[in-house]
Parts: structure tokens; sequence; C-alpha cells
């Protein structure tokens, strides 16, 4: 029972540190596709604005 713990302990350890590794490793996709979403929006309420 106690060594199952561990194991089971140890797993969960290993995946956050693989989900963090992955995480880190999309940030920049993250970023990117941020910044064309609010430049999209920012062009789209500019284009509205000075149409009205």
């Amino acid at each position: 029972m106690n060594s199952s713990k561990d194991e089971s302990a140890a797993r969960c350890r290993s995946f956050s540190s693989n989900f963090l590794k992955s995480l880190r490793g999309f940030r920049p996709h993250l970023m990117s596709l941020g910044l064309t979403i609010l430049k999209c929006s920012q062009h789209k309420s500019g284009s509205a604005r000075g149409s009205s």
C-alpha cells in the first residue's frame, strides 16, 4: 500500500513536470496568438469608429 502511494505520487510529479515543460514550450505560440487577436480586434474597432 505504501509503495503504491509513493508510485502514484511519483507519477503525478512526473506528469506535472512534463505538463509544465509543454506549457513553457507552448507559451510563445500563445503570446503570438494573443497579439494577433489583439491586433485584429483593435483594427476592427478602429475601422468601425472611422466608418461611423
